[in-house]
C-alpha cells in the first residue's frame, strides 16, 4: 500500500527539500566539525537535546566538566539550530568555548565564565552579562 507520506516524498519538490536539508546538514557538520547524526539527534530528539543542555547547565555548580564535553555540546545545539534565547544560563562555567552563531537573544549570562570565549558572531541583543567574566572574550564580528 502507497501512503500519501511516500507519494509526497516521491515528488520533485520534496525530494529537491530533502536534498538540500541533507545537503545544509553536512555543511554544519563539515563547519563545526561535528557528526551529522548528532545534529539530527539533537533537532529531532528533545531528550538528548536536553541532555546536551544539561552538561550546559551542570556547568553551574562544578568546575570539573570537561571542557570537551562542554564545547561538543554548545557546538552540537548551535548547528542543531537549538535557540538559547531567554533562557537563564546565569552563573555557567566555561571558559574557551566556541559561541560563534549561538542565538542568545534576552539570555542572562549573569556572573556566567565566560573567560577566552569566541563569542564573535554570536547574537547577544538584549542579553544580560552583568558581573560576567568576558577576559579574553573574542567579541565583534569574524
Amino acid at each position: 500500500t502507497i501512503t500519501l507520506f511516500s507519494k509526497l516524498k516521491q515528488t520533485p519538490s520534496l525530494q529537491m527539500q530533502s536534498q538540500q536539508e541533507s545537503t545544509i546538514i553536512q555543511q554544519l557538520s563539515s563547519y563545526f566539525n561535528i557528526p551529522e547524526d548528532d545534529i539530527l539527534k539533537a533537532q529531532n530528539d528533545p531528550s538528548y537535546k536536553q541532555s546536551l543542555l544539561d552538561i550546559i547547565i551542570q556547568t553551574k555548580t562544578s568546575n570539573s566538566n570537561d571542557p570537551q564535553s562542554i564545547q561538543k555540546a554548545f557546538t552540537t545545539l548551535i548547528a542543531s539550530g537549538t535557540s538559547f534565547s531567554g533562557m537563564d544560563l546565569s552563573g555557567i562555567h566555561i571558559p574557551g568555548t566556541d559561541l560563534r552563531y549561538a542565538i542568545m537573544h534576552k539570555t542572562k549570562l549573569d556572573k556566567a565564565d565566560l573567560s577566552d570565549c569566541d563569542l564573535r558572531t554570536t547574537y547577544l541583543n538584549g542579553a544580560s552579562l552583568s558581573g560576567a567574566n568576558l577576559k579574553g572574550a573574542k567579541l565583534g564580528v569574524c
